[in-house]
């Protein structure tokens, strides 16, 4: 025998304790609602008046329990339900129809001269067999009745379709207590019976000119399908969500307010109008395509897909552009150009120029032009734009070296405003303004250094070279030209 989880040895039953172990525990005592039948044994009365006895023939009972206890004369089921015993729900399950099977299984591999009872009625093997089709099947594979929402739909469902059998399973209790099983496609195509069953009748009840125009939107619909086919050389794909979209939204054109249309439906009838055509599925949507149109459609469907990773690669890069900050501080020191753009955009940008093999790679690396492009890349890169803008406001955190080195150079030495602003507008150069702004920061730094060092010593001072160099502070300092501890310098040269 067993370990026991329970011990019941005394031969009186008392009924207002659990019928099987006769203790008192924390858990809630229970008992079939009494409008079951006694003749149906799909309640937990009929499985414990059957279990009980089973489980003492193969000695494997998991409670010391003389089945005649529960027996006053006229067997177990009727002296349950004559006492209204109650139970625990665990002890319950202790002799539940699958504990039983195993329990049969142990006893059979232990000693083949115990004989287990043939199981010869279909209530022993209820636990493996969906009540919808009666097919057995293993345990994992059913699912159980847990809510009573589930019943008030099967009893929809029946009542629908007027399924006898279903109606009698149905009318002993609801399908919780009888604990009835399910497979889920069982259940999925019951619902389909009675969605399919309502159509119907929905539809005959129509009135002959609503049906007349479900008629009329369909040839309409076939029509445009045919036609939009004939009027191009190219390869037509139909979306089947369009096309249902479209036989609504004229449906409800001509006065059909809630039109009641089914894809799948539409889909064959499409299909047994029109046999060239084909249905193919992508994900959730399904396509219809000609027959001839087909090789040619999975051919576009290459170049969707580069496309596809294009766009990728593009987001990436994007993304690492937009997340990389660079701070002009005024001077252009060895690694600026290196770290004012990301990493990734210029070796796609060197990939694209020269080659993604690695031969090329190691033949050319990063090149001046790389160099550029990639700046020019990061610079125009914005993160948002304004509606109705005609100006591109460029983001310091993205100025680059070679636009900044760029504008200055074209206007220190051509001093025309309308050069730099033509620069700015192609993206590659910074504004007028800017270069403005960034020259009387170089003349304040220079000065500062100047007024640190207590000497004026221009930057391209050169040994053995006759240098002129202008500066004028008044652009820095207004009050220079008042102020005794400012100086005002239009111009001055040195030979060294």
């Amino acid at each position: 025998m067993t370990d026991s989880t329970v011990l019941s040895v005394s031969k009186v039953t008392d009924w207002q304790k659990c019928c099987l172990c006769q203790t008192i525990k924390g858990e809630e005592l229970k008992s079939p609602p009494s409008r079951y039948k006694v003749t149906e044994d799909r309640d937990g009365y009929a499985m414990i008046a059957r279990n009980v006895p089973l489980f003492k023939e193969i000695n494997k009972s998991p409670i010391i329990l003389d089945p005649k206890r529960l027996d006053d004369g006229d067997g177990i089921t009727e002296t349950l339900r004559k006492n209204k015993a109650v139970y625990h729900q665990s002890c319950r399950l202790l002799f539940s129809n699958s504990k039983l099977e195993r329990a049969n299984k142990r006893s059979a591999g232990s000693s083949k001269n115990v004989e287990i009872p043939e199981k010869c009625r279909r209530s022993s093997l209820e636990s493996e067999v969906c009540f919808l089709c009666e097919k057995k099947a293993p345990s994992h594979d059913l699912r159980h009745a847990m809510t009573l929402e589930l019943d008030k739909r099967l009893n929809e469902c029946a009542r629908t379709l007027n399924d006898g059998r279903l109606l009698a399973i149905l009318s002993v209790g609801d399908a919780v207590a009888q604990e009835l099983q399910y497979h889920r496609a069982c259940l999925t195509k019951l619902y389909n019976r009675e969605r399919s069953m309502m159509r119907k009748e929905n539809m005959e009840s129509l009135p002959n000119k609503d049906k007349d125009k479900y008629l009329q939107v369909f040839s309409e619909l076939l029509l445009y399908i045919t036609e939009t086919n004939s009027s191009t050389n190219d390869p037509v794909v139909f979306r089947l969500a369009d096309l249902v979209s479209l036989y609504q939204q004229r449906l409800k054109q001509l006065g059909i307010h809630n039109p009641n249309v089914n894809s799948t439906r539409l889909k064959d009838q499409l299909l047994s109008e029109i046999p060239e055509l084909e249905a193919h599925k992508k994900g959730r949507d399904v396509l219809l395509a000609y027959t001839e149109d087909v090789g040619s459609v999975l051919s576009t469907a290459v170049d969707y897909t580069e496309a596809i990773i294009i766009t990728k690669a593009a987001k990436i890069l994007r993304q690492r552009m937009i997340d990389h900050k660079s701070v002009f501080a005024g001077t252009f020191d060895d690694n600026c150009v290196e770290d004012s753009v990301p990493q990734v955009l210029l070796q796609f940008v060197s990939m694209i120029e020269h080659g993604a093999d690695i031969k090329s790679q190691l033949r050319f690396g990063a090149s001046k032009t790389d160099f550029a492009l990639s700046q020019l890349l990061q610079y125009n890169c914005y993160s948002k734009y304004q509606d109705g803008g005609k100006l591109l406001r460029h983001s310091k955190d993205h100025e680059t070296p070679f636009p900044i080195f760029l504008g200055l150079s074209v206007y220190s030495k051509t001093r025309k405003k309308h050069l730099v602003e033509l620069l700015h507008e192609h993206g590659l150069s910074i504004s007028y303004d800017r270069v403005l702004e960034v020259s009387a920061q170089l003349g304040d730094a220079a000065v500062g250094k100047y007024k640190v060092e207590g000497v004026v010593c221009p930057k391209i001072l050169r040994k053995s070279l006759f240098t002129t160099s202008a500066m004028d502070n008044i652009d820095h300092n207004p009050t220079a030209t008042t102020a005794t501890s400012s100086f005002h310098v239009c111009s001055e040269t040195a030979f060294f």
